[in-house]
C-alpha cells in the first residue's frame, strides 16, 4: 500500500474524522488501542484563513498520533490552497479533502458533498491543493449524493462516483476514502445498541459496499472503505467483499475504541479477541477523562467528556443511574469517583 510507504500496513483500520468527537484525547485513546491512521476533526479553510482560534486548535497533534492527517473542507480552489499551506506548516503527514460531508451548514456553502454535484470544481480544488503543498493529499467522497433537479438510477450514480474518483486520481490525490452510505437516509435501524435511543442512523440496506468495490477496480491509488463498520467482522467482510486497501471506522468507535485492536487481531490471526473486562473498560474511560481534562482544562473538559461517557456506558448493567448523575456533575473529582465506584461494584 503506497499511501504511506512502510508506515501503514495493508488491511488496517483508520479512525474517521468526526466533528466534536475525534479530538486529540479521543485520537490518543484510539491510537493506543490499535488505530493505524488518525485524522483531525473537520477544519474549515475559511476559518483557518480568518485565523479563528477554535479552528487552529483542530490542528494540534503530537508525535504519538502519527501518521496524522488534517481534513479540510471548503468550496473555492484558491482558498483551499491557501489553507492547505497553513496546514502544511504544522507538519502533518498528509492533508485530506472532504468531498462527502452532507451537513446542511457545510453543503449550503458549496463545500463537502455539494461538490459531488460539481465535478469540475471538485477537481479544481484537488489540483490546487496538490500543487500548493509538498505533503501527500487524499480525498473523501460519498457513494451517493442527491443531485439537484435530476433523477438518477443507481448505475448512473455509480458511474458518476467512479468518474469523480478518477478525476481525483488524475489530480494527484494519493488515496480515496469512499463513504458507502446513501445521503439523506433517516430511517431507524432495528439494532439501536450502537447509538443512543431514538437517534436516527442509516438503515443497513443503504450501506452500498458494492460502490467501494467498483471504485477500487476503476483506480490505481489505494481505496479506504467507510460505512457500516460496527465490529471486527464488519471490517473483515468489507475488505473481503470490496477489495479495499483499508477500512475507516467512524461511529463504531464511539464508546468502543477497542474495535481497532479487535479488527487488527482478527485480520492477523483469524481469531476474535474477548470483550474488554470491567477493569479494562474503567482504565480506558479514566484515561480518556484525564487526557480530556489535561487538554481542555476542567470546566470545558468535563463538558467535552460528557459527550463520550454515555457511549462507553451504553448497554452496561445498572448504568442508567451513573449516566444520570454524571450528566449533572461539574467537578472532575466527583466525576472520577462516581466512575470508579460504578466499575468497582461491577467487579464484586
Amino acid at each position: 500500500m503506497d499511501y504511506f510507504p512502510d508506515i501503514v500496513p495493508a488491511h488496517s483500520a483508520f479512525l474517521a474524522p468526526m466533528a466534536g468527537i475525534s479530538d486529540h484525547p479521543f485520537r490518543l485513546i484510539c491510537k493506543r488501542l490499535g488505530a493505524s491512521v488518525l485524522f483531525s476533526e473537520f477544519v474549515s479553510a475559511d476559518g483557518l484563513i480568518r485565523e479563528e482560534q477554535r479552528v487552529r486548535q483542530y490542528l494540534h497533534f503530537c508525535r504519538e498520533e502519527r501518521p496524522f492527517g488534517v481534513q479540510l473542507f471548503g468550496s473555492e480552489p484558491a482558498t483551499m490552497a491557501k489553507a492547505a499551506r497553513i496546514v502544511a506548516a504544522y507538519q502533518p503527514d498528509f492533508i485530506d479533502l472532504n468531498f462527502g460531508c452532507p451537513a446542511k451548514k457545510v453543503v449550503k456553502t458549496g463545500a463537502g458533498a455539494a461538490l459531488l454535484s460539481n465535478p469540475d470544481r471538485l477537481q479544481a480544488i484537488a489540483e490546487a491543493v496538490v500543487d500548493a503543498v509538498s505533503i501527500p493529499v487524499t480525498g473523501k467522497i460519498r457513494s451517493r449524493w442527491k443531485i439537484p433537479n435530476r433523477k438518477t438510477l443507481t448505475g448512473q450514480v455509480d458511474e458518476m462516483m467512479i468518474d469523480i474518483a478518477q478525476r481525483l486520481e488524475n489530480s494527484g490525490i494519493r488515496a480515496v476514502t469512499v463513504h458507502a452510505v446513501a445521503s439523506g437516509t433517516t430511517q431507524l435501524r432495528s439494532d439501536q445498541s450502537k447509538e443512543t435511543p431514538g437517534q436516527k442512523i442509516p438503515y443497513p440496506n443503504n450501506i452500498r459496499w458494492a460502490a467501494i468495490a467498483k471504485i477500487k477496480k476503476a483506480i490505481r491509488i489505494p481505496v479506504i472503505g467507510n460505512g457500516g463498520i460496527w465490529n471486527a467482522n464488519d471490517a473483515k467482510r468489507m475488505l473481503d467483499e470490496t477489495g479495499c486497501d483499508a477500512v475507516m471506522v467512524a461511529r463504531g468507535a464511539r464508546g468502543n475504541p477497542w474495535i481497532f485492536s479487535q479488527i487488527s487481531h482478527l485480520l492477523c490471526t483469524g481469531h476474535h479477541l474477548p470483550p474488554p473486562t470491567w477493569e479494562e473498560r474503567k482504565k480506558v474511560i479514566l484515561t480518556h477523562l484525564a487526557l480530556t481534562l489535561d487538554f481542555y482544562g476542567e470546566s470545558q473538559g468535563i463538558r467535552v467528556f460528557r459527550r463520550h461517557l454515555p457511549f462507553y456506558l451504553k448497554g452496561l448493567p445498572r448504568s442508567t443511574s451513573l449516566r444520570s448523575k454524571t450528566g449533572q456533575l461539574n467537578d472532575a473529582t466527583t466525576l472520577l469517583k462516581e466512575i470508579e465506584e460504578y466499575f468497582d461494584a461491577l467487579e464484586q
